[in-house]
């Protein structure tokens, strides 16, 4: 650490990439991978009358033809995914399970059940060093089990319905995962199989999971004026595209991020990972896990707003598997007390700079910031405030004061300030006398970051430092570093800098806030999905109505 942070005050970028590279990482967090298909062969079939919905309200997914309707939904309440066919003449129709990962399909009774592993070691898919994708003997088991509701038919490794008019699968899915501080060494099939205990008709279950299902969605309406819900949605973003006057396609975007929350994060399930819970890669983008320099957190943002907040627990639940595991981390990256995390997390809960595991390729652009649980309690704390409930005020107590206790020992006095170093402005480079760096001393989100978080330990009697204000540049903008380097990428994907006016919940002077105007302005209306999605709240926390609706 002292060596890296000599480098870093100094400006020799050269020797703080060499060390935090080599010395300073941990190793990639573990991948987030698809389970398995469920194939549904019919004996006869038709394109007449073809049409698929997704009734967002009910959380139902319908295709039809003129010869049947394939009815789909995951029931929370029941544990089950549950598919009911009923056809206008018979059919027939063969049902197996497969996956991507080993497996094995037998039917046993009337089950067709599957049993699998995942593999061992699973690298992200832009890191190809040495074994990247390897069985083993530590990776986590599974099991899923099907069962029908009819009359049926069980061969080898499938399911033979013959000549009905209906018919309705039960699909129980289960891993061996126990909890984040243990081996997964659970009975996958046997908590499949408890999910069928006391099985009801398939008319009970649909009224269980859309009772369920809808008095969560159907909370808040949303209605800005047009109506063409009877053009199919494809049509309607091409015609929208083109100019079509259909504002309640914003609306159905609106209420399909808040279905897509409630079918990705319940009560006693983990957090929506990177691409929710809708992976189909055996190695996913950024393994399909946690990338808490915005991601995860993004996926939360809108949780108690839009009348949802029983779907934050998860998102709290990840925070402390983060913490505790964080202490470990503190200690032994930082010599400090408290509780730290990096950018990366998995379903462990891991803390440490995620990186090549051997040190050899570069991740100083995102591997060593360290404000991840800050950010994340802040949430916590703003998700109190919306539910105002005590108990969760007590609860989070300790776990303020684990990471304020981190940054008490971390932050260090330089050039007359308490300082953060070695972090960055996460994943985007400066120059720097001909250098090109990115680690640095107290980057601006740090300070929007730690103003929030000081600010929220004090309404639990905390007393904390005192840190820098926002720094405005000499040009009239945020500054996104402490210094005014030379941006390399002046229109980056990340506005991290502008933290402090969006999600913080600081009121900004207005000098802070024009300067956040100068800065999106000069970062420009392009970028990944996320980071418009980002720029969209900044201009609405901005009152920059229009700027919000170009983007």
């Amino acid at each position: 650490l002292e060596p890296l942070r000599k480098a870093i005050l100094s400006g020799d970028r050269k020797t703080a990439k060499e060390i935090a590279n080599r010395d300073f990482h941990g190793h990639w967090s573990e991948a987030y991978l698809p389970f398995g298909d469920l194939n549904i062969e019919y004996s006869k079939s038709t394109k007449k009358g073809y049409e698929r919905t997704l009734d967002l309200e009910k959380g139902l997914s319908i295709t039809k033809s003129d010869l049947l309707t394939q009815t789909v939904f995951v029931s929370c309440p029941s544990q089950l995914l549950v598919v009911n066919v009923k056809a206008n003449e018979p059919i027939s129709a063969r049902i197996q399970l497969f996956s991507k990962l080993h497996h094995k399909c037998y039917t046993n009774e009337d089950m067709l059940v599957i049993e699998g592993k995942a593999p061992e070691i699973c690298m992200p898919p832009y890191y190809n060093t040495g074994n990247v994708f390897d069985y083993g003997e530590g990776g986590m088991s599974f099991a899923g089990a099907v069962k029908v509701l009819g009359t049926a038919r069980f061969d080898d490794d499938a399911i033979v319905i013959t000549n009905q008019t209906e018919f309705t699968l039960l699909v129980s899915l289960a891993t061996n995962f126990v909890d984040f501080k243990s081996m997964p060494e659970g009975d996958p099939l046997e908590k499949a199989k408890e999910y069928f205990v006391n099985i009801r008709p398939y008319d009970e279950l649909l009224r269980e999971h859309t009772d369920d299902f809808s008095a969560l969605f159907s909370r808040v309406d949303v209605n800005f004026g047009s109506e063409r819900a009877d053009v199919p949605t494809d049509k309607r973003l091409k015609q929208f595209k083109k100019g079509a006057d259909d504002n309640n396609l914003i609306a159905l975007l609106f209420q399909y991020g808040r279905y897509l929350t409630i079918c990705c994060s319940r009560s006693g399930t983990q957090a929506m990972t990177l691409q929710g819970i809708f992976n189909p890669h055996l190695r996913a983008p950024w393994s399909s896990s946690y990338t808490t320099n915005i991601n995860t957190e993004m996926n939360y943002w809108c949780t108690d707003i839009c009348n949802l907040s029983e779907c934050f627990d998860p998102f709290f639940e990840q925070v402390k598997k983060m913490c505790i595991n964080g202490e470990v981390t503190a200690k032994d990256y930082y010599n400090c007390g408290g509780s730290v995390a990096h950018h990366n997390s998995d379903i462990w809960g891991a803390s440490y700079p995620a990186g090549d595991p051997i040190g050899k390729t570069d991740a100083e652009s995102y591997a060593y910031w360290q404000s991840s649980l800050p950010w994340m309690l802040n949430e916590v704390f703003e998700h109190y405030r919306y539910t105002k409930d005590e108990l969760l005020f007590e609860e989070m107590k300790p776990y303020f004061e684990k990471v304020l206790n981190f940054y008490k020992d971390y932050l260090f006095e330089f050039e007359g300030n308490l300082v953060t170093c070695p972090s960055s402005s996460p994943e985007n480079t400066f120059n720097d006398n001909g250098q090109r760096g990115c680690l640095t001393y107290m980057p601006t989100m740090d300070i929007g970051i730690l103003q929030e978080f000081f600010q929220n330990c004090k309404e639990f009697g905390f007393d904390t430092p005192e840190i820098p204000n926002i720094p405005i540049g000499s040009d009239g903008r945020i500054n996104e570093w402490a210094k005014e380097y030379d941006e390399t990428e002046v229109t980056h994907r990340h506005v991290s800098h502008l933290y402090c006016v969006y999600p913080s919940a600081v009121e900004q002077p207005n000098e802070v806030r024009e300067a956040a105007k100068k800065s999106l302005l000069k970062r420009g209306f392009d970028g990944t999905g996320w980071a418009l999605g980002w720029k969209v709240c900044l201009w609405a926390r901005l009152d920059e109505a229009e700027n919000a609706l170009k983007l």
